[in-house]
């Protein structure tokens, strides 16, 4: 029963409007006998089918700015709501700890750079001692154990010197990295855009290895992300490409994405057991708005028309007009010389209001829309 009710309530918010309805002053008063009824003339005008529904926006492009390095925060350069270019620096963090560490680093590069020279040179000196023993033993003129003996101090060397190039290659690596973070302690905007919103301040202390803080966030708001909510009841009625109105705004665009599983179902695989009786399930469409005079902002609610389907200057007539008969077919009271005559129609697109008639009417027409008490 509660979903029922719910299905009427859902389907209720998919209205249609008529542009060019047939208005209250084309009405009039038609007695006949002791009755009055209140009749229409059959004119032309522009049915639109749509869902009433209400959208919310975001920036299309959204970074949070976060710490990569510890160290307290010492100068803030923005505000909330200041536009910044990429590259601009946001951010101070107090540099002391990663100076020291660079320093540190250097050090150790620099006295293995130096270490290694000076095995570079034991290196030069044993290879020339290798050759010079070597030829004199060809000549008969050496010993062999003090040969023997240089092979393995030049070998010696040589492995040392591999080692010696490893422990450079592996400090320079710490050296990059302790460059890295210093330059971390100045946070630059990686893109364009504008301070939504500052979550930490100056002075405040970052650790950033037992948690991933965010100083602040940035968007770009130039253009601006529109989400809708989509009941289970409307889904089979839109597409991607489908006209969106923007009430009030004086702009039209057009879906850009349908999401066809709820949020929740994305979030937890096992969300679908949620989908018990008198819960109604959400989708998700979306659609982009250019926010060139800067007048739409972050989680604003617009009022939006998304059209289901339109007809313009077709035959048009009220809908309360329209009558079944025994049969199903539909049919209405058209005056004729102070007569009503009955005649069958042919139903194309309707609203709230009025309906499209296919055939069965011509323009001029007049129908009777209903009784009037009096």
């Amino acid at each position: 029963m509660i979903r029922s009710i719910l299905i009427i309530l859902f389907c209720l918010v998919s209205v249609t409007f008529v542009w060019n309805n047939v208005s209250q002053n084309s009405r009039k008063i038609y007695d006949k006998g002791n009755s009055r009824y209140l009749s229409s003339m059959v004119k032309k005008g522009d049915i639109l089918s749509y869902i009433l529904a209400n959208a919310t926006l975001e920036p299309i492009k959204r970074v949070d700015i976060g710490a990569q390095v510890n160290g307290q925060i010492t100068k803030i350069h923005v505000s909330e709501g200041q536009n910044v270019v990429a590259g601009q620096i946001l951010v101070e963090i107090d540099p002391k700890l990663q100076e020291n560490e660079v320093e540190i680093v250097e050090s150790q590069y620099q006295s293995s750079l130096a270490q290694r020279n000076i095995t570079k040179i034991k290196y030069d000196q044993l290879k020339i001692e290798v050759n010079r023993q070597e030829n004199l033993f060809k000549e008969g003129a050496g010993v062999f154990r003090e040969l023997e003996q240089v092979r393995s101090d030049y070998h010696q060397v040589m492995s040392q010197l591999r080692i010696d190039d490893l422990s450079i290659n592996q400090l320079k690596g710490e050296l990059d990295t302790a460059k890295a973070q210093l330059s971390y302690t100045r946070i630059r905007a990686p893109i364009d855009g504008k301070v939504l919103g500052l979550l930490m301040s100056e002075g405040q202390t970052i650790v950033s290895s037992q948690t991933s803080p965010v100083i602040m966030v940035l968007a770009n708001t130039d253009m601006m992300k529109a989400n809708v909510a989509i009941s289970e009841f409307d889904m089979s009625k839109i597409e991607i490409g489908k006209q969106v109105i923007l009430i009030n705004q004086d702009i039209t665009t057009s879906l850009t994405a349908i999401r066809i599983v709820p949020d929740d179902y994305l979030a937890d695989s096992n969300s679908q057991k949620m989908n018990t009786i008198g819960q109604v399930i959400f989708y998700n469409a979306s659609f982009l708005i250019p926010n060139n005079r800067n007048e739409l902002f972050t989680s604003m609610t617009l009022p939006v028309k998304i059209v289901i389907d339109k007809v313009e200057n077709v035959v048009i007539a009220p809908k309360e007009s329209i009558h079944i008969g025994k049969q199903g077919e539909f049919f209405v009271e058209v005056l004729n010389n102070g007569n009503s005559l009955k005649k069958k129609v042919v139903l194309g697109l309707s609203d709230l209001d009025n309906v499209e008639i296919i055939s069965g009417l011509e323009l001029g027409e007049t129908v009777i829309v209903s009784k009037v008490n009096g």
